[in-house]
């Protein structure tokens, strides 16, 4: 009698899994952290953090300060951000520690070293 194969030489051929095979294996809910922390490293996941974070800067400053700036990339721990005129950079310097401080804070981790300002 003829061995089965699959289609390649020298090799015997596997069962296959259908979904219903797998029907009986119960199944818990996970949280949405624990299954994405096996699939990202961490310089992936820290990527993904700092840009939730630069996302969540108009609720973490204010109106004023978010109407006249734009975070747009931490890069190496420092948060670059454009600021709309040289009187803004200038009260922003002296806010400095405080707004590191906030985006610190907010991300559960020092995320945010220093500001440069445009």
């Amino acid at each position: 009698m003829a061995d089965q194969h699959d289609g390649r030489w020298g090799e015997a051929a596997r069962p296959r899994r259908h979904r219903r095979d797998l029907d009986h294996v119960e199944r818990k809910p996970q949280a949405l952290d624990s299954v994405l922390g096996g699939l990202f490293d961490r310089h992936t996941r820290k990527r993904l953090e700092d840009a939730l974070l630069l996302k969540r800067w108009p609720e973490l400053v204010g109106d004023d300060i978010a109407r006249n700036t734009e975070a747009l990339r931490i890069e190496g721990g420092v948060l670059l951000l454009r600021v709309s005129h040289p009187v803004w950079r200038s009260e922003l310097a002296g806010l400095k520690a405080e707004l590191i401080d906030k985006l610190n804070t907010a991300a559960g981790r020092e995320a945010v070293r220093d500001i440069h300002f445009r």
